[in-house]
């Protein structure tokens, strides 16, 4: 029993260090996590809260040297590397403070530039070392500066598929200030979990729903348009032609399909998936009135 009682006791200590990560405490943090290590309770866990915590607080080769000696424990445990990508691209891009304060002056700019310099170097002795490509993409997003030859690092950060969508569409929209096409690319469209909550760009938002309707994954379609009604999003006729014929050919037409198809009428685009629509909505006694809808589609016969 006593046993029983000092692992709850040791695993409640691992729990209270992730809260002061997630709450900014990194020194508390970091106190606890060595602790839990020591005491072999929740260990690539507990690793992977010091190198989140030390990256946070800016301490990048600290966080390295760290990741190394454990690599062994993340990398050939998929889902640990998952958790340690999500994780670390989260917080970053949550408390940008660290980095900030290292290029404000002179000298500490410099330092951070070797400490890049550095970390590249461990990226081209490894290509494994996400932590490597996580950071010199970090250090692209925040102030612009990148290798020469930092391409093929941000592309492998862009398709992390844990990586945080935030995170995540920062680096792209740094990126395709060179690279417009990124912005078209549906591969990367597919790796965002959701609408980041960051996203500036209306044109993405269109994007990202259709990337769901082309796949026909109706359930993220559907999430990812709620999402954009809560930011007040405009749909273009192209995702709203889409999303009721994806409906229509899955039998799974719903208000949202209806009132797309209006809103298509409205404009003179009529087609068998329209009238489908608007007529399963006339039927079903939806709560808006169908007469005048239904008489446009007999002047076309449909």
């Amino acid at each position: 029993m006593s046993d029983n009682r000092t692992i709850n006791k040791l695993q409640s200590h691992y729990a209270f260090s992730y809260l002061s990560l997630k709450d900014g405490d990194y020194k508390q943090a970091i106190r606890g996590f060595n602790y839990s290590l020591k005491n072999n309770i929740e260990v690539e866990k507990s690793v992977i809260g010091l190198i989140c915590a030390y990256s946070c607080l800016g301490k990048y080769q600290k966080a390295i040297v760290i990741f190394e000696n454990h690599k062994h424990l993340l990398i050939l445990n998929k889902s640990y590397r998952h958790i340690l990508i999500h994780d670390l691209s989260f917080l970053l891009f949550k408390d940008q403070s660290a980095l900030h304060k290292l290029r404000d002056g002179y000298f500490s700019s410099f330092l951070l530039g070797l400490s890049m310099k550095r970390t590249l170097d461990k990226y081209e002795l490894d290509k494994s070392n996400v932590l490597a490509i996580i950071f010199l993409s970090y250090w692209y997003i925040v102030t612009g500066r990148r290798p020469d030859s930092a391409d093929k690092i941000l592309k492998t950060c862009l398709f992390f598929p844990t990586l945080d969508k935030d995170f995540r569409w920062k680096l792209l929209r740094r990126m395709s200030i060179t690279n417009k096409e990124l912005l078209n690319d549906t591969q990367i469209a597919s790796k965002f979990s959701s609408i980041p909550k960051s996203i500036d760009s209306p044109e993405y938002v269109n994007q990202l729903i259709l990337s769901s309707l082309f796949s026909k994954d109706l359930l993220s379609a559907q999430e990812r348009i709620i999402q954009g009604k809560d930011l007040d999003q405009t749909f273009s006729n192209e995702v709203m032609w889409n999303y009721v014929k994806t409906t229509v050919e899955l039998d799974a037409i719903d208000e949202t399909t209806i009132f797309f198809a209006r809103a298509l009428l409205n404009i003179g685009w009529i087609d068998s998936y329209v009238s489908t629509a608007i007529s399963f909505g006339y039927k079903s006694k939806s709560p808006y009135s169908a007469k005048k809808d239904i008489e446009k589609l007999q002047l076309f016969g449909l």
